[in-house]
């Protein structure tokens, strides 16, 4: 059998407050097989009437995925050769060239990124084409986070945010 070790998940509980509450670290792409998680997350859920995190969870009026995919693009008229090192523009170049992405447009999400891959920003190009090698098989979706506003969201709980969607994008935009 497995036995479970202090060190198998990133949950605390708070208990020098009014109301005892939970901090839970969380990790934002999980395989199926990492299920069912460590006990604490799910003692966490049942003790819990309101879920905060960082961002929206589950609010189908969100925008945040059209501000994300237009975050990830350079404004018209500026590109990635610009802001970044005259060796990793060859890479790019090399990588994204023989696909015939350089110069051709192509959708991000809603977001037409006109000029191809040169007009995204290095972090929109690392996260969309450069996964975590050994990792193919992990998915957001499947994420402690989106796993416990999925389960809250089933159980009635209320779901907050410590930041608003525009909040969160900036992070992202202000990237280099």
């Amino acid at each position: 059998p497995e036995i479970a070790h202090a060190g198998t998940c990133f949950v605390w509980r708070v208990t020098n407050t009014p109301t005892p509450c939970y901090l839970v670290g969380t990790l934002h792409a999980l395989r199926a097989r990492d299920y069912p998680l460590p006990a604490g997350y799910y003692q966490a859920l049942e003790d819990s009437k309101r879920l905060v995190f960082e961002m929206r969870m589950l609010d189908p009026g969100s925008k945040f995925a059209e501000k994300f995919c237009r975050a990830a693009a350079y404004p018209d008229g500026d590109y990635i050769q610009r802001h970044v090192h005259p060796k990793t523009w060859e890479i790019i170049k090399a990588s994204f060239g023989n696909q015939s992405m350089l110069g051709h447009g192509f959708w991000v999400g809603k977001h037409y990124v006109e000029h191809g891959v040169e007009q995204l920003r290095p972090w929109a190009i690392a996260g969309f084409w450069y996964g975590i090698p050994g990792y193919s098989d992990a998915f957001s979706d499947l994420g402690v986070d989106d796993s416990l506003a999925y389960e809250g969201k089933r159980k009635g709980e209320e779901l907050g945010a410590l930041e608003t969607d525009d909040e969160h994008v900036e992070v992202l935009h202000g990237m280099d």
